[in-house]
């Protein structure tokens, strides 16, 4: 009777990491019953940033009900000692006789160390049911020249080994520690039903065939995904249905880093490929070289910064030469004064406080005059911190909105920095789900997160809605918003919408109107024919205006002013060709796409480039 239960434990064992390979865990069972909970990671690797998709069933073949709590920890570290954490926690629960799955998005920690190629991460998932515990580890990926792409199981599912070797030889890293993944596998029956699922990939590549066969709700993530900055490489037999075919209608044609054209969709690309229907070799990891192509999710990596590890994913953000920062300009140290009242406090707690206060006769006096000069010394101090630094916070933030009034949805890419004064809390919520990152700053005694220095950031928490952004219980603390400090953010949303610009029927000059619930400042229209047309003024909500022909270069001219507050990068896609039937605006007003974080932070500027096609 024993023989068959250790021949189950030894398999078990003897296959623990075969499961662990594909993103399967060994299940943790429960009771004598057959009770367990399976965990499945959707990627084989997790993303260097974003979310990792994550599935648990909880199958209770008992007579009570069974819960299991799923606690996951995503961490990163280097050999310069930064380390960072993101916790997150999930709950399922079963009734008797009854199995329960679910899916759940992790939140990773976003890799900053521009020393590291990637692979510093990791993320331990632990399973706590029945009164048993057991744990599990994914390790993040990532290279800083290749984009982190996502491959499904046709097209590399034994194959993916040699196209992450072939990786590593096209960019060789300085280092030779962690995990050099920039490709990872999927299952896609796994994949998620939420775009943010998919935030920390720059590429996902799949087959038209299974394409064909995922779900409505996996395809509309997907798209809204790509909508936000993402690359969708479809992979098709010669002969098979073309875009259109597969429910795929993206806009105008771009050059693809496979050779052939891609389509654009909103700030990102669908990109087909032709495919032999053999499984793909390592030569495909040079067209996921950032060199190759410009993705919208790259776009705050500079230039100059390419050769190294700088968080090259979808949340990834160098703010060190983004205008924001620029505009949020330098903060000096006022030591003296700190100097100043410290001196004053040793004179006072000193020669002061043994010869005048406590003069000989009179030394039990020191019991107390000595805490009233150190807190009168501490009240000094904060009064100064509160008139340096004042309470709450500035900041500057630019956004990219993609309006698509078919979708009723407005798919918005954030850039915002901000200095912080005294902060009586740093937690908030958002009003829709949102993919949250942090970005580096240049290095400062008031910056929030570092590269290449000792910079703990933990106790973030995001309790899996993406709504909600808080503190840890750690004593050691750690926020997204800390007091007196500089940080970045890179938010992605979807806003939910029924504002919308609208082209009035009828010949000659082009009427517009705007149902958005903010003004903009001014909109130009590109017809079908190429030809330009221009409002004279702001377009407020619900008037309609009679557009008047410019030239292309008045356009250019006053794009290149409205994304100057973007990072360079990003800007330059931006101004590159624009497209038939499109309108691009611009607003000051929060409101036309900004997605709030912290209500003490005083966002003393609001740079809104709006743009979508006009049917």
């Amino acid at each position: 009777m024993k023989f068959p239960l250790f021949s189950l434990f030894a398999t078990l064992v003897l296959t623990s990491s075969a499961f662990a390979a594909r993103g399967v865990f060994p299940p943790t069972l429960l009771d004598e019953a057959g009770s367990k909970v399976e965990v499945t990671s959707v990627f084989e690797t997790v993303p260097p940033t974003g979310y990792a998709p994550i599935r648990v069933k909880l199958v209770n073949n008992s007579t009570a009900v069974q819960s299991a709590t799923i606690r996951n920890t995503s961490r990163t570290s280097s050999s310069y000692d930064s380390g960072h954490e993101l916790e997150s926690v999930f709950s399922v629960t079963a009734q008797p006789g009854t199995t329960v799955e679910r899916e759940f998005l992790a939140p990773l920690c976003t890799e900053v160390d521009s020393s590291s190629y990637g692979g510093s991460g990791e993320l331990r998932i632990t399973v706590q049911a029945g009164g048993r515990s057991s744990a599990h580890t994914v390790s993040s990926g990532g290279q800083a020249a290749l984009q982190f792409a996502a491959f499904s199981e046709a097209l590399a599912g034994k194959s993916i080994g040699d196209i992450n070797k072939a990786g590593q030889d096209l960019h060789p890293s300085k280092w030779s520690y962690g995990n050099e993944s920039f490709a990872t596998l999927y299952s896609p029956a796994l994949l998620p039903s939420e775009w943010r699922g998919y935030a920390g990939l720059d590429a996902l590549a799949i087959t038209s065939d299974e394409w064909f066969a995922l779900q409505p709700g996996v395809k509309t993530a997907i798209l809204h995904w790509v909508r936000l900055g993402g690359v969708l490489d479809v992979f098709s037999k010669k002969g098979s249905p073309g875009l259109e075919q597969l429910g795929i209608k993206a806009g105008a044609e771009v050059a693809s880093r496979h050779g052939g054209q891609a389509r654009a969709l909103g700030n990102g690309l669908v990109c087909p490929v032709e495919w032999n229907g053999s499984e793909l070799t390592g030569a495909i990891a040079g067209s996921y070289s950032v060199t190759n192509t410009s993705p919208a999710r790259q776009a705050e990596c500079t230039d100059a910064l390419a050769d190294e590890r700088i968080a090259n994913s979808a949340g990834s953000m160098r703010a060190t030469d983004s205008p924001l920062v620029k505009a949020l300009g330098e903060k000096s140290f006022a030591a003296w004064q700190v100097g100043l009242i410290l001196f004053v406090f040793g004179i006072m707690v000193g020669p002061v406080n043994l010869f005048y206060f406590a003069r000989t006769g009179r030394r039990h006096r020191l019991f107390y005059t000595t805490p009233v000069i150190s807190v009168a010394a501490a009240v000094l101090l904060l009064l100064v911190i509160f008139f340096q630094d004042g309470v709450g916070g500035t900041g500057h933030r630019a956004s990219v909105v993609y309006l698509d009034a078919a979708e009723n949805a407005a798919f918005i890419h954030q850039v915002q920095v901000s200095r912080t004064g005294v902060l009586f809390g740093g937690s908030f919520t958002t009003d829709e789900p949102a993919a949250v990152s942090m970005a580096v700053m240049p290095a400062s005694r008031w910056t929030r997160l570092k590269s290449r220095e000792s910079s703990h950031s933990y106790g973030r928490s995001d309790r899996g809605e993406g709504q909600r952004y808080s503190t840890s219980d750690k004593s050691y603390g750690g926020d997204w918003f800390q007091s007196r400090t500089e940080q970045a953010q890179i938010i992605d949303a979807v806003q939910s919408t029924r504002g919308r610009i609208e082209l009035k029927p009828g010949g000659g000059a082009p009427v517009i109107s705007s149902s958005l619930t903010s003004p903009l400042e001014r909109l130009f229209y590109v017809d079908s024919q190429e030809k330009y047309w221009a409002s004279s003024g702001a377009l407020t909500t619900g008037a309609a205006v009679t557009l008047t022909p410019v030239s292309g270069e008045a356009f250019q001219a006053w794009r290149e002013e409205a994304v100057s507050m973007l990072p360079a990068p990003l800007r330059s896609k931006l101004t590159l060709k624009p497209q038939k039937d499109f309108f691009y605006a611009a607003s000051s007003e929060a409101g036309a796409g900004m997605v709030a974080t912290l209500d003490s932070i005083n966002w003393k500027s609001d740079r809104v480039f709006i743009y979508g096609p006009l049917r």
